[in-house]
């Protein structure tokens, strides 16, 4: 199974998306910083990215093959 990447910086709503996530049969990894995000991109394909809308999305990011959304 693919795995989901959360990149947010509250953590509530960081676990929250995680647990509804998990819920549904996905396997997530969270990282609370754009930076800890980025190394984990750099490591393995994603099967979605889900992005905080308060980090800017960069020329790399955009680059990624795999469906980002941001939330809010």
């Amino acid at each position: 199974m693919r795995e989901i990447l959360i990149i947010e910086d509250d953590a509530d709503l960081r676990e929250g998306l995680s647990f509804a996530m998990e819920t549904e049969g996905y396997r997530v990894r969270t990282a609370g910083t754009k930076l800890e995000g980025m190394q984990l991109i750099k490591r393995k394909s994603w099967a979605l990215i889900l992005l905080d809308t308060i980090i800017e999305v960069s020329v790399h990011m955009r680059r990624i093959p795999c469906p980002l959304f941001q939330t809010g």
